[in-house]
């Protein structure tokens, strides 16, 4: 018989957080005490007949290296375009795993697509594998984002890996023939929202990073208003950005309304992501696998990191964008705010194609502001604000499918080209 795994030791103490682990008996009668579940609340409860009937029947029956059965998956039947959903998988343990640790590998892609391409929902099992038991049942929860794409259909591939070796599966619909990664469902796309696409002009003469943006070439610059990250909702504390380019570097500007603009932290490369920011993400030849990060604290302090390998793969903190940022703080029509002022050195940048920038060419990034609201200067943070040029239709900031596209030119178009 098996046994509920949240509770090798005593049950209320071993809380599982978005994931839950049930038992099931194997090739027996059901066992005759309750079976119990640990919720994401931390509540222990019956499994009733209500939650047993939420267990799929076997849609998917996909075995992974003979250890761990996909008994199936439930999605949401319809999601926007670049949207983050939240999906469910249920595995079944066969074996247990003898000291190994696997993690799931999940994919979303446009039908037709290459499998193993477009997002990605990567993820630990929130139980260790050591803890499992044959006959154990892992209700797994997982997020991952839709890519962007004219309407139609997204299909979610599933499969299991071990640092760098994916096991092998064998699927009921697939006979013999292995595979690892199994194709577990579909989700409709509705309501596709394309990146945003804008030209950027090419700065005529020198500029000087003070914060004062009274050079002439700031009054011609591409004007990047930011929105909700989320797709939804109106921001309190607008920003717009400007942006110019010339053979060398990238010239960047926030105009940011914000009565209290500051930052806990004091050095660069400290996580100003957990306080106010100002961020660039460049992906320039769009390829999804290599892009940095380059971040701006309203007290001037930066940070930068590098990614290879695709979304959040590959994190390397001891790259140096050299970028140079000034921030000045000013009234903006009417409002307090600040203006911050940047120059970004093209050759620091990663995955820069031969030549680049130039007229004509095209470059995939983003722009995003996290606001941190509260009362006033010493008051307890009560909420965040996050804004974006492209919104990622989601809370992650690295979802490299919906940067915007930006087109160097040298003077901006009445209508630039799709």
């Amino acid at each position: 018989m098996s046994r509920v795994t949240a509770s090798r030791a005593a049950l209320p103490v071993r809380v599982v957080v978005a994931i839950v682990v049930i038992a099931v008996a194997a090739g027996c009668r059901p066992p005759a005490a309750p079976v119990v579940l640990v919720d994401e609340r931390g509540v222990v409860r019956p499994l009733d007949a209500a939650a047993r009937a939420a267990i799929p029947a076997a849609p998917v029956d996909a075995s992974f290296h003979d250890t761990l059965r996909l008994l199936g998956v439930h999605l949401p039947d319809k999601g926007r375009s670049g949207e983050t959903v939240q999906g469910t998988l249920w595995w079944l343990v066969e074996r247990e795993p003898g000291g190994r640790r696997p993690k799931v590998l999940v994919r979303a892609r446009v039908r037709g697509a290459d499998a193993g391409t477009g997002e990605r929902g990567d993820h630990a099992f929130a139980v260790p594998a050591v803890q499992w038991a044959a006959g154990d049942v892992l209700v797994d929860r997982f997020r991952v984002a839709l890519p962007v794409a004219a309407d139609g259909d997204v299909v979610v591939s599933v499969g299991v890996a071990e640092g760098d070796w994916r096991w092998r599966a064998r699927a009921a619909d697939r006979g013999a023939v292995p595979a690892d990664l199994v194709d577990a469902g579909v989700v409709a796309v509705v309501d596709a929202r394309p990146p945003a696409l804008a030209q950027v002009p090419r700065a005529r003469g020198a500029i000087v990073v003070d914060g004062v943006l009274s050079e002439p070439d700031w009054q011609r610059a591409a004007v990047l208003p930011l929105s909700a990250s989320s797709g939804r909702g109106e921001i309190t504390r607008p920003t717009t950005a400007l942006l110019l380019w010339s053979p060398d570097a990238l010239w960047l500007a926030f105009r940011a309304i914000d009565p209290d603009p500051f930052s806990p932290y004091e050095h660069d490369d400290d996580p100003l992501y957990d306080g106010e920011a100002l961020e660039l993400f460049v992906d320039a030849d769009g390829d999804a696998r290599d892009y940095v990060e380059l971040q701006a604290a309203p007290t001037d302090r930066r940070f930068d990191a590098a990614f290879s390998g695709g979304r959040r793969q590959g994190m390397d903190i001891t790259w140096n964008a050299n970028h140079v940022v000034k921030t000045r703080t000013v009234d903006l029509d009417g409002q307090p705010g600040f203006i911050q002022e940047w120059r970004v050195p093209v050759a620091r940048l990663k995955d820069i194609p031969v030549g680049e920038p130039r007229v004509g060419a095209r470059w995939r990034l983003n722009l995003f502001r996290l606001e941190r609201l509260r009362a006033g200067p010493g008051a307890k943070v009560t909420a965040t604000e996050g804004s974006a040029w492209s919104p990622p239709l989601g809370g992650d900031f690295h979802n490299l499918a919906r940067f915007g596209t930006v087109e160097f030119v040298e003077v901006i178009d009445e209508a630039p080209a799709p």
